[in-house]
């Protein structure tokens, strides 16, 4: 299936946390007049938390395409299927525990709204309420009707049941969805549908959204220092580019109504936003093939490598930036964390009632970590001494070879050149009686091995004759080979 269709009215806003930070789902804005014209806010439950990446997968490509194939007027109750064929096709193999969890954050998020719309018929109607979008019942679970489930079922709640029903579906590409990673396919959601107004408008200029309005529509953390904020936003683009969707992303400086850091960003479509665009409107017979599209892996940052490794021993972000702030960014921070590890584990279990909490001393402190203790960074950089050691060792036995490889052929070229065949072999013969003087046993030697031992003693002999340049000349010959290449290249 390459076409998906999905109501264009509540997937303009965020349900699922794609954030690796707590990202608070809530937008509100306002008219000239200070009256509330959007309001916007998600809550999760304690148990099962927010609902994240797999839960969002889980709507946009299995639950949205079953919503599709019901056809209109969408009945409330739909048939999902067996957890262990969504698992397999959302690619989680066998593991159905996190499906269930990603199911029931689905199930459990309660959207708080006031948004206005147009409906099929052209009405301009507001919707304000508070509501789930749908319940989900499991295998063997009882159905409304009182029969027993014999897969997953969704059971559409009245308002978002009335919704789906009234308000206008948009295309997308179904296996563009699936190949993108939850935060690219996202900005392909929220950006698709400004492309396809600008195509059917005949706009030539691109579409423009505040970073801090995507942000917001992207369920994404909002930075305030440009250098992050085009670090994250890189990530998010880069996919779109190699695909062709988008051709071009530029930032312009801005500040939003709190007069805090701001960019307006402008989005040029590619080729494949008017591909999709035609296929949509009947322009085009077919949609641009999709090759898997892969997250741009960037360098992990000092702040993000701290905030990861002071949230993995429970070290909330507050304080983590506290310790950010107030500590230089230098690698002695992790060698105080590995020394506060080994404290722990090697304490009796009562010693430490509140491991973050000594995390977070040991650091405010600058606790000195002792020299008898053995960091992976000191281990890093014995291995890396060890490997330029070993590396040096082996560049120099080639550069030895390649010398002796160098002698030889010029002081081949010298004899086939220079050297009478005569005088040549007058130069062996003398190194054969050498040899028979010098060691006993020479006369006995097979003819072979003497004649070959003669040839090696005569080109030693030769060499001396032959104007050659040193080893370490010959080295930065080398290097200067190598350079030029690199040039060429």
């Amino acid at each position: 299936m390459k076409l998906i269709r999905s109501e264009s009215v509540l997937s303009r806003f965020p349900v699922h946390c794609l954030s690796n930070r707590d990202v608070e789902l809530r937008i509100l804005k306002k008219n000239a007049a200070g009256e509330i014209v959007i309001k916007w806010a998600v809550s999760y439950t304690d148990t099962f938390g927010p609902a994240g990446r797999l839960a969002y997968k889980l709507d946009t490509l299995i639950v949205n395409r079953k919503i599709e194939a019901a056809g209109r007027p969408v009945p409330k109750l739909i048939r999902i299927g067996s957890l262990r064929d969504i698992a397999e096709e959302l690619g989680l193999g066998g593991d159905t525990n996190k499906l269930r969890i990603a199911f029931a954050q689905n199930a459990s998020a309660f959207v708080m709204m006031k948004v206005s719309y147009r409906t099929l018929e052209g009405k301009r109607k507001t919707l304000e309420a508070n509501f789930s979008r749908y319940s989900v019942i499991f295998t063997g679970e009882d159905l409304p009707d009182g029969r027993k489930a014999d897969c997953v079922y969704i059971n559409l709640n009245d308002i978002y049941h009335s919704v789906l029903n009234e308000v206008p579906w948009r295309p997308q590409d179904y296996d563009y969805l699936k190949v993108l990673t939850p935060a690219a396919q996202r900005f392909y959601e929220i950006i698709s549908a400004r492309f396809y107004g600008m195509f059917r408008r005949g706009d030539t200029g691109g579409v423009r959204i505040p970073y801090s309005e995507y942000c917001s529509y992207a369920a994404q953390h909002r930075y305030f220092d440009y250098d992050q904020v085009k670090k994250q936003m890189y990530k998010v683009h880069q996919p779109h580019k190699d695909s062709g969707y988008i051709e071009n992303a530029s930032f312009e400086d801005a500040v939003d109504e709190e007069g805090r850091p701001d960019w307006l960003m402008t989005y040029m479509p590619g080729p494949k936003a008017q591909n999709e665009h035609d296929f949509f409107t009947g322009k085009a017979p077919t949609l641009t093939e999709i090759k898997p599209v892969e997250e741009p892996k960037l360098v992990e940052t000092f702040e993000d490598r701290l905030m990861r490794e002071l949230n993995s021993r429970g070290v909330d972000e507050r304080q983590a930036r506290s310790i950010l702030d107030a500590r230089p960014s230098d690698e002695s921070i992790f060698d105080q964390l590995e020394y506060a590890d080994w404290r722990i584990a090697n304490s009796p279990a009562e010693t430490f009632h509140n491991p973050p909490g000594f995390y977070i001393s040991v650091l405010k402190e600058s606790t000195p970590v002792p020299d008898t203790f053995d960091t992976s960074r000191k281990r890093r950089e014995r291995d890396e001494a060890r490997r330029k050691l070993e590396a040096e060792r082996v560049r120099q036995a080639q550069l030895e070879n390649e010398y002796e490889d160098y002698k030889r052929r010029h002081v081949q070229s010298y004899i086939e050149r220079e050297l009478p065949h005569d005088e040549y072999e007058a130069l062996i013969a003398e190194m054969k009686r050498t040899y028979v003087k010098q060691f006993s046993n020479a006369a006995e030697w097979p003819t072979e091995t003497l004649r070959e031992v003669a040839i090696n003693a005569a080109l030693m002999e030769i060499a001396k004759r032959v104007p050659l340049i040193t080893i370490e000349e010959f080295a930065a010959m080398r290097e200067r080979q190598r350079e030029a290449q690199m040039v060429v290249v």
